[in-house]
């Protein structure tokens, strides 16, 4: 039998690659499932910090901190560690830098301890002997920044009355954060320019009260209503422009990203570099701060706008480890969880700052002009939510209120016991034995640092990816086989007669081709 044709092969193997290629795709596109959606889960874009090697922003640290879930030092504390400071800094040449770190001590449980003209001398020595001995830059920055401390707890109420030595107090305070923060920029994380920027609105407001109706510290709008409309935490508001997005701690942008699968949406701060850190953070995180007015007539910008997660870091920090707790940062909170869609958190905040309005303004119509703006809030918050939940929400707030204080006090009580049965206080095991008796005062998180959607694939996109995923397949298995059947049909096959080799007669035999190039070689003629 003859060979066919190798291009008949080729032909014949192709036809029934591409028939099973298409036959199969049609297949796997009547089988894959049309529109299904699936679950999408992925960590808010805040969990990747300002900077590698700063903290995250959690939700949970501003129910802490309105709630007093959280250590805190009492007098016994700050007398204590003064008096050790002391004993030590005698054994020191008064313009070491161990004699200068241990004056800091001295003079912050001085201020902890209401003594502020003397932590405001020994600060204001300090600096002029570092200055006499020609220090500079970092080795200024905590007695700038610790001076600059003890007059805003000193005079800052006084400029709220209007007092003009006062107010010029404030402004030698501004005067020395600016230093600390050119001596220092990476101090506390950098977030010490949002202390300037509040204290930039404070003195604005010492000039016209009437501002501290208009926006909090950072240029939140006050004297805008926000009614939520869903429980899901979207706002409709009456702002006259659209940049202002509120209702979720994310850009709009970003949630689709994440829906489609972009590989873009990443969130761990491994491996980040810097620049992408900082263009993740610009696209990802919703903004607050430094709002526009309603109308250009009611006042000016104020404040600056960025990332909701840094002013709040900044404002939990002061909180935990700065001035304390206070009502313009108990409200300050409040507007930022609302914007970002985080209600309970919002009307706690907003709870936690009427509690304290006394300490809001020195006049009695700034204090009721902050518990009137807080219950309004409070009132649009409680009517996008069920009444059973509603009813609940101050009865909630107390108790965790309670339990938080009950434990400072009982912290405070604890180490004032030690301290008197002699303990060091310098002692890494000093507290053990409390938080070995009591649970952790940190709130877990929870579901609210986590996105979840879901990710449709469309009725086009399943059908061309069950083509492309059974089509090959079932084609190259038609490849395959085609292949095999014809190289079995027509392969050579022997003849049927059993032939036998017949050798030649040596005189027909082809006579030996001689080497022309041997010299001995025989002439064939």
């Amino acid at each position: 039998m003859r060979k066919p044709h190798v291009c008949l092969l080729i032909f014949l193997a192709l036809a029934c690659s591409v028939g099973g290629c298409i036959g199969g795709g049609y297949i796997g596109a009547t089988l894959a499932p049309s529109d299904k959606p699936r679950a999408v889960y992925a960590p808010l874009p805040h969990h990747v910090p300002l900077s590698a090697d700063s903290p995250s922003f959690r939700f949970a640290m501003v129910h802490d901190v309105i709630h007093e879930r959280y250590s805190r030092h009492g007098d016994a504390f700050y007398e204590e560690r003064e008096r050790l400071a002391r004993e030590r800094v005698t054994g020191f040449h008064p313009d070491s830098e161990t004699a200068f770190a241990l004056t800091d001590d001295i003079a912050v449980g001085r201020d902890r301890r209401g003594k502020l003209i003397e932590a405001i001398a020994m600060m204001r020595d300090k600096l002029k002997r570092q200055e006499a001995l020609g220090l500079k830059g970092k080795e200024l920055y905590s007695s700038y920044a610790n001076l600059a401390e003890f007059l805003l707890h000193g005079h800052l109420w006084g400029m709220m009355k209007g007092e003009f030595a006062a107010r010029q107090g404030v402004k030698e305070a501004r005067d020395l954060i600016r230093k600390s923060i050119e001596a220092n920029p990476k101090a506390h994380f950098g977030r010490e320019s949002w202390q300037l920027v509040a204290i930039e609105t404070l003195i604005e407001f010492g000039n016209s009260a009437e501002g501290a109706k208009k926006t909090d510290l950072i240029g939140n709008r006050l004297d805008v209503s926000i009614k939520v409309t869903s429980h899901k935490g979207t706002y409709e508001h009456l702002y006259a422009d659209t940049q202002h997005v509120m209702g979720r701690p994310y850009q709009s942008d970003w949630s689709t990203r994440v829906n489609r699968g972009s590989s873009e949406t990443g969130v761990s701060p491994d491996g980040l570099e810097e620049t992408a850190r900082i263009d993740l953070r610009e696209r990802s995180i919703a903004h607050v701060g430094r709002e526009s007015p309603v109308e250009k007539s009611h006042g000016s910008e104020r404040g600056k706008r960025a990332s909701f997660d840094e002013p709040a870091l900044w404002l939990i920090g002061e909180w935990r480890q700065g001035s304390g707790p206070n009502p313009h940062f108990a409200m300050c909170l409040g507007e930022i969880m609302l914007r970002v869609g985080q209600r309970y958190l919002a009307w706690s905040c907003f709870e936690r700052a009427t509690r304290m309005s006394e300490q809001f303004w020195p006049t009695a119509a700034l204090q009721e002009f902050l518990r009137t703006h807080c219950r309004e809030r409070q009132q649009s918050i409680e009517k996008s939510l069920p009444e059973s939940e509603t009813a609940m929400l101050r009865p909630n707030f107390d108790r965790e209120f309670a339990f938080g204080l009950k434990y400072q006090q009982e912290y405070q009580a604890f180490a004032e016991q030690q301290i008197q049965a002699g303990k060091n206080l310098n002692d890494p095991h000093f507290t053990e034995e409390f938080h070995a008796s009591h649970p952790p005062i940190a709130s877990k998180v929870g579901p609210e640092e986590w996105y979840a959607g879901e990710r449709s694939t469309s009725a086009t996109k399943a059908t061309m990816k069950g083509f492309f995923s059974w089509g090959p397949f079932t084609g190259g298995a038609c490849l395959l086989l085609s292949s095999l059947l014809m190289n079995w049909l027509f392969r050579s096959r022997p003849s049927p007669l059993n032939l036998k080799e017949i050798s030649l007669p040596k005189t027909h035999q082809p006579p030996q081709r001689l080497d022309p190039l041997r010299p001995d070689a025989a002439d064939p003629s």
